[in-house]
């Protein structure tokens, strides 16, 4: 709970604890803190205590306000801070505050990867090579992973294990800048026909 220490005047030494809400200080016995000293305005200024801290607001006193001898109209007070009105000098004392941060887990987001040779590799097993890529979330799988539907014509369906979107075969790529084996050998069996 935030306290109020008067260090000066005919009061010093009191103690005044403070709830979270707004006080009026002066030497005006209607005031929520009074201090009848002489060089205190009868509305001097207004705190409003909150969780964040104490903010402090001058209502036009005669001797002003000050925050560690520096004299505002508005200001924020800290726990260890001087609050002078007048002539009276005001110790702040506030809780310590402990935030407490807890410790989260950082796990990295899996990404692509690629075999030695540039083909793209399974997002589950990382060292087989990929066969198929999602047409929704751009995964790649190996043949073991996508999930398979037979038509009734006999031909196969694949599905992405992870988001259930249609996958389609990843097409044979050049490795290294050269044709694969198989697109070798389609370039060589070539036979053009003569009529």
């Amino acid at each position: 709970m935030p306290k109020l220490i008067i260090k000066s005047g005919s009061q010093a030494g009191r103690e005044v604890d403070l709830n979270a809400g707004v006080y009026r200080v002066g030497r005006n016995e209607n005031n929520d803190i009074s201090i009848p000293e002489a060089s205190i305005s009868s509305f001097h200024c207004e705190l409003n205590v909150a969780e964040i801290g104490i903010s402090v607001r001058d209502l036009g006193s005669t001797n002003g306000t000050f925050i560690n001898e520096k004299q505002i109209a508005k200001g924020m007070l800290h726990s260890g801070d001087t609050l002078k009105l007048g002539e009276i000098q005001i110790g702040v004392e506030m809780p310590e505050v402990n935030i407490g941060i807890p410790d989260i887990p950082f796990e990295e987001a899996v990404s692509a990867a690629f075999l030695e040779d540039g083909t793209p590799a399974c997002f589950n097993h990382r060292e087989v090579a990929a066969r198929y890529r999602c047409s929704r979330c751009e995964n790649w799988w190996c043949a073991e992973c996508v999930r398979n539907l037979k038509r009734l014509s006999g031909e196969f369906l694949q599905f992405c294990p992870e988001c259930s979107a249609a996958c389609t075969p990843i097409e044979e790529q050049k490795v290294g800048g050269k044709k694969s084996l198989f697109g070798r050998l389609g370039d060589t069996l070539r036979i053009t026909r003569k009529k």
